[in-house]
Order: structure tokens, then sequence, then C-alpha cells
């Protein structure tokens, strides 16, 4: 049965792949709540903050504006830890100092997947 929801946040998982210091690629997933928007609100938001898959920004510009756009939809995550294994409390401005730090790219690429997950209606792929 298909049940339309009213929420207005969904909880999604989130994997991110980056490089140990022995250079092997490590996989890891966490759940993040993002926003639900409707397609136009969704639109804006991208325009809004010069997001796009097109070139002519320069990476950090790129990470740049993903961290705005970022910042607006995700609301909370779980199980993230710092390197002692301690939780990390969700904040935008934590989110955008790690958008913008050594694994900004693969942090963006991970929120990203799961936001087009939301917004297309497609399952997050399980690896």
């Amino acid at each position: 049965m298909f049940v339309i929801s009213q929420a207005t946040f969904a909880r999604l998982p989130v994997t991110v792949q980056q490089f140990d210091e022995a250079g092997r690629l490590q996989q890891h997933q966490f759940p993040v709540d993002i926003k639900r928007l409707d397609q136009q609100q969704w639109d804006a938001l991208f325009a809004h903050h010069q997001v796009s898959s097109e070139g002519g920004h320069t990476v950090s510009e790129n990470l740049q504006a993903n961290a705005a756009l970022l910042a607006e939809v995700i609301r909370g995550w779980d199980e993230v830890n710092d390197a002692q294994g301690q939780p990390i409390a969700y904040s935008a401005s934590l989110l955008r100092e790690l958008l913008l730090g050594p694994d900004g790219p693969a942090l963006s690429r991970g929120l990203f997947d799961a936001i087009f997950s939301l917004r297309y209606g497609t399952a997050a792929q399980k690896n």
C-alpha cells in the first residue's frame, strides 16, 4: 500500500567513501535527517546556491555552494564519531566545516546521493 507522507523530514542513509592512511578505500554509513521539499523548492534552493552539475566552478567554489545548500536541508545525524569514537552532535556550522575539509568532496557526494534518492524517489543503493 502507498501512503502519502506529510512528514517535513526524512531519515536517509548516507554512504561516504574515503581513503585511509594506507590508501585503502573505506566505506562508512550513517543516517541523516533531510528536509522534504517539493520540486520547485529544490529547484529554487539549487539555483540560489548556484549548485549544478555543469563545469565552470572550482572545486572549492562548488564545495562552498554545497556547504551552504546542505546546511539548509540537513537537520541532524546519528552515528557520527570523532577519532576517539565519541559521538559528534550535528550542527550546521560543523557540517560546513567538514564539507570544506579534506573529506569534503566525499561527504558532499554521500549527502547529495541521499538527497537525490529523496528528491527523485529512488532507493539508496547498498554497495
